[in-house]
């Protein structure tokens, strides 16, 4: 096995081991949104994350519903 394929094995077990992931992934969302680059923005570019990565899922609702433009890949 590679050393980069080793790595990426590596940090997906770290990832899925966090613990209390949900508040982490909203502390993480309501940082973003405390800021003012993200409160003056209309368009926020962002991606569909799996369940292993930080969740956007939170960050997509809440940008939609003050009626910013979201895209994703």
């Amino acid at each position: 096995m590679s050393v980069k394929n080793q790595l990426r094995l590596e940090l997906k077990t770290a990832r899925k081991a966090v613990a209390d992931k949900t508040d982490k992934d909203l502390k993480i969302a309501n940082r973003l949104f405390s800021l003012n680059l993200y409160r003056q923005a209309d368009l926020i570019l962002c991606y569909a994350s799996l369940c292993d990565e930080i969740s956007t899922d939170y960050i997509i609702t809440h940008s939609l519903s003050l009626g910013k433009r979201v895209a994703l890949p």
